[in-house]
């Protein structure tokens, strides 16, 4: 208890002698928001002062590799990665990360009072394996995705290539023979 920023002792207490008229009167905890108030003082009569303490807030920041990734925090959307979220009240928090392509990731915090978490988070993308064959075999095999980008990644036969998840044009080329382009998701 600090009366008019004078330490004077602590919860619960009675201050004798306090001199009549206004004084401020403010509560240091740790772990609490510090709670001011002013009191008026009259001569003999007791002037009684009650409050109850609010915990402090914690703060938690939620990054990750991508970034552009969407937050949830007690499964309502907050923002996207990197993002701080201040006056989280403390306690357990689940927090889930989602972006498209990539495995959702999801965790408890513990948030203390007056601290600051800090959760870097590396999502793992989602990929598939792609098999391609050809009769004859030898063709040269193009991988085309959704964006235009092309990439040889072998002749056939193509086992198990690991690639991304998501919808590509998958090209065979060999010399004498037309071109075949299939769609693949």
């Amino acid at each position: 208890i600090y009366l008019d920023n004078a330490y004077v002792g602590e919860t619960p207490m009675s201050l004798e002698n306090v001199a009549e008229g206004e004084h401020e009167i403010r509560l240091v905890k740790l772990n609490y928001k510090i709670w001011t108030s002013k009191v008026v003082v009259r001569s003999f009569k007791p002037t009684d002062v009650k409050t109850t303490l609010e915990v402090s807030p914690g703060i938690l920041t939620v990054n990750s590799d991508p970034i552009g990734a969407d937050v949830y925090v007690k499964g309502k959307f907050i923002a996207k990665t990197p993002h701080t979220l201040g006056n989280i009240t403390p306690g357990e928090v689940v927090v889930r990360v989602e972006k498209e392509g990539f495995y959702e990731w999801t965790t408890s915090a513990l948030i203390q009072p007056n601290d600051h978490k800090i959760l870097d988070i590396v999502l793992k993308e989602k990929v598939g394996n792609i098999n391609v064959n050809s009769m004859p075999e030898g063709a040269n095999v193009y991988l085309v995705n959704s964006n235009g980008d092309e990439k040889l990644i072998g002749q056939t036969p193509v086992l198990n290539y690991t690639a991304s998840i998501g919808d590509y044009n998958v090209r065979l080329e060999k010399e004498a023979y037309f071109n075949e382009v299939k769609s693949i998701t």
